[in-house]
C-alpha cells in the first residue's frame, strides 16, 4: 500500500445486521469499511481491490471464516487476517490459527473500544510488515551490489569502510604503478 492510499478494512459476516452495526460503529475511522455477507464475493473483491485488513465471521454456511482468511492469505500474504465469532471454541481457534495465520480472535458482542484498537493495531503491523519487506529488499540489493563489486574488483570489500558505508583507500590500496 502506498502512502497515498487509504487503508481499509473489509468484514465478511453472512449477518447483514453485523456489518450494519461494525459500519456504523467505525464511520469515523481512519481507514474505509467495507462489507461483505457472502465469503465467495469477498473472495473477488480483495483479488480487485485487496484490503489492508479482513475480518471474517467464523461461522459462516457456504465457507468459514479460517477456511475464507486460508484462501486470503494465498492471495496476498500481507492482508491481515482477523476473526470475529460468537461462539469460541478453542480447538477450533487454535486450528484456524494453524491453517491461515490469523493475527487476532475478536469476540461477539464486540466491545467498541476494543475493537477500534485492535483494528489499530492490525494496521500498524500491516505498516510495519510492508516496512520490513522494503528494508529487507533494500538489504538485498546491496549485497548484490558488493557481490558484483567484488567479482570485478576483488578484494574491494575487504577495505575498510567509514560509517556511511564509504570505502576509503590510502597509498597502499592502490595498484602499483608500472
Amino acid at each position: 500500500m502506498s502512502e497515498n492510499e487509504k487503508a481499509s478494512v473489509l468484514f465478511v459476516d453472512d449477518e447483514p445486521g453485523v456489518l450494519k452495526a461494525l459500519a456504523r460503529v467505525l464511520q469515523d475511522e481512519p481507514y474505509e469499511v467495507r462489507t461483505c455477507e457472502d465469503p465467495e464475493r469477498a473472495l473477488e473483491e480483495i483479488m480487485q481491490n485487496a484490503p489492508t485488513v479482513v475480518v471474517a465471521d467464523f461461522y459462516m454456511p457456504k465457507m468459514n471464516g479460517p477456511a475464507l482468511l486460508k484462501k486470503v492469505r494465498a492471495l496476498d500474504e500481507a492482508i491481515v487476517r482477523m476473526v470475529l465469532t460468537g461462539k469460541p471454541d478453542v480447538t477450533a481457534v487454535l486450528d484456524a490459527v494453524k491453517q491461515g495465520s490469523i493475527y487476532r480472535f475478536l469476540l461477539k458482542p464486540w466491545d467498541e473500544d476494543e475493537l477500534k484498537m485492535s483494528l489499530l493495531q492490525a494496521l500498524d503491523h500491516h505498516r510495519l510488515l510492508r516496512e520490513r519487506d522494503t528494508l529487507l529488499a533494500s538489504l538485498q540489493r546491496h549485497r548484490q551490489t558488493a557481490e558484483n563489486l567484488e567479482e570485478s574488483h576483488p578484494g574491494i570489500t575487504a577495505l575498510p569502510k567509514r560509517q556511511g558505508g564509504a570505502y576509503v583507500l590510502s597509498e597502499k590500496d592502490l595498484p602499483k604503478s608500472r
